[in-house]
C-alpha cells in the first residue's frame, strides 16, 4: 500500500507536514502558540508524552522531599532548643512548616501533615519504592497504594517485612526499558493486600488507639479575614459537643433581640465557650426539656463574661512573593485579611 498524507503513522507526520514529521517553518519541536499545532511526529508525540510524565512524577515527588527535609530542620531546631523561652510564642515544627508552604502552595495542615507521613514512611519503609518516585518512574497514587497497607500492621518487623515483599513484587513486574513502571494500580492494590494479609492485623481498638492519640485542632485561614477551626477527636465526643452546641444555640436564639441564625450561634457560641466569655452549668437533659432540676428556666444557667483578662499575642500572617525574597523584585508582603 503506498503512502498517504493521511498515513501520519507511517510517514511520522502530519497531512501536508515535511517528510519525517520535521516542523515546517523552523519551529522548535512541541506547542507552536503561534501556529497553533504540534509539528511533532506521531512519534514525537508520544515520547513528549511519557516524558512529560516522568517530569511530574519526578516533581511531585521533589515537593513532598523538600517539605520533608524542611520540616525535620524545624524537628531538630525544636530539639536543640527545647519548649523556648518562657512567655513567647513559639510555632511547632508542623506549624512552622505549614507557615511557609500552606500559602506558597496552596495546602492546609491536614494535607501537609498528610504529606510528611507519606513522604517520611516511604523513606523509611520503602527506599527503593522511594527512589523510583524520585526517579520519576513511579507516580505518588500508587505509591500511597503500598503505603496506606502499614497501617494494618502491628509491629515494625511486620511493616519491614512487607515493605520488602512489596518492593520485590515491584522489581519482579518492572520493564527496566519502560519510562514508567508497568504495574497498574489495581495489580498493585490487590498485591499490596495479599501480602499484607500474611501477617497479624490490626484490631480496631488498636486501630481507634492509634488515631486518638493523634487527636488534633488544625486553623485554617483565607485572604478574606475569614478561618476554620477544626478538631479531629473521638466520634462520641465530637457528636456530644455538636449535640450541646446546638442546644445552647437555640436556647440563645429565644432571647429576646437575638436576630442570628442557629448556624449562626453555633460558631458564636463555640468561640464564646472557648474564650470564656460564656459559661453553661444546665446539662444536655435540662436544655433538652427547657427546665433545670430547681424549676428555673436553663438560660438561667448562662453566666456571661465581657473579658476573660487573659494575655493573648497577636499574630500576624504575611505572605511575601517568593521574588521579593531572592531579592530579584521589590514586590510588597500581604498581610492575612488585609491589602
Amino acid at each position: 500500500m503506498e503512502p498517504t498524507d493521511t498515513d501520519t503513522m507511517t510517514r511520522g507526520g502530519p497531512p501536508g507536514g515535511p517528510p519525517g514529521g520535521a516542523p515546517a517553518g523552523g519551529h522548535e519541536a512541541g506547542f507552536d502558540p503561534e501556529s497553533e499545532t504540534w509539528p511533532l511526529a506521531d512519534r514525537g508525540l508520544i515520547e513528549l508524552a511519557a516524558s512529560s510524565l516522568v517530569t511530574e512524577n519526578r516533581a511531585r515527588a521533589a515537593r513532598l522531599e523538600a517539605i520533608s527535609r524542611f520540616h525535620e530542620r524545624r524537628v531538630a531546631e525544636a530539639e536543640a532548643h527545647g519548649s523556648g523561652q518562657p512567655g513567647f510564642f513559639v510555632l511547632t515544627p508542623l506549624e512552622a512548616t505549614k507557615a511557609e508552604f500552606g500559602p506558597l502552595l496552596c495546602i492546609g495542615e491536614g494535607a501537609l501533615a498528610a504529606d510528611l507521613d507519606l513522604t517520611n514512611d516511604l523513606k523509611r519503609w520503602f527506599p527503593n519504592l522511594w527512589r523510583s518516585c524520585r526517579a520519576g518512574r513511579l507516580d505518588l497514587g500508587r505509591a500511597r497504594v503500598a503505603h496506606d497497607q502499614l497501617a494494618n500492621l502491628t509491629t515494625d518487623e511486620d511493616k519491614a517485612a512487607y515493605a520488602k515483599l512489596v518492593e520485590e513484587f515491584l522489581d519482579a513486574k518492572d520493564d527496566p526499558a519502560a519510562p514508567v513502571h508497568p504495574v497498574d494500580r489495581t495489580s498493585l492494590q490487590r498485591a499490596a493486600r495479599r501480602k499484607c494479609l500474611r501477617f497479624p492485623q490490626r484490631s480496631p481498638a488498636q486501630s481507634y488507639s492509634e488515631l486518638y492519640r493523634k487527636r488534633r485542632v488544625s486553623l485554617r485561614t483565607d485572604g478574606t479575614g475569614i478561618a476554620t477551626l477544626t478538631c479531629r477527636t473521638a466520634v462520641t465526643d465530637a457528636m456530644t459537643a455538636d449535640y450541646r452546641l446546638t442546644l445552647i444555640a437555640k436556647k440563645r436564639r429565644e432571647m429576646e433581640g437575638e436576630g442570628r441564625t442557629i448556624e449562626q450561634l453555633r460558631v458564636d457560641t463555640l468561640i464564646d465557650l472557648i474564650h470564656g466569655r460564656l459559661r453553661v452549668a444546665a446539662t444536655d437533659g435540662e436544655l433538652e426539656d427547657d427546665v433545670t432540676a430547681d424549676g428555673s428556666d436553663p438560660d438561667s444557667t448562662f453566666t456571661w463574661k465581657d473579658s476573660v483578662g487573659g494575655f493573648a499575642r497577636t499574630i500576624i500572617n504575611v505572605t511575601v512573593p517568593i521574588t521579593t525574597l531572592m531579592g530579584v523584585s521589590n514586590e510588597p508582603g500581604m498581610m492575612a485579611g488585609g491589602e
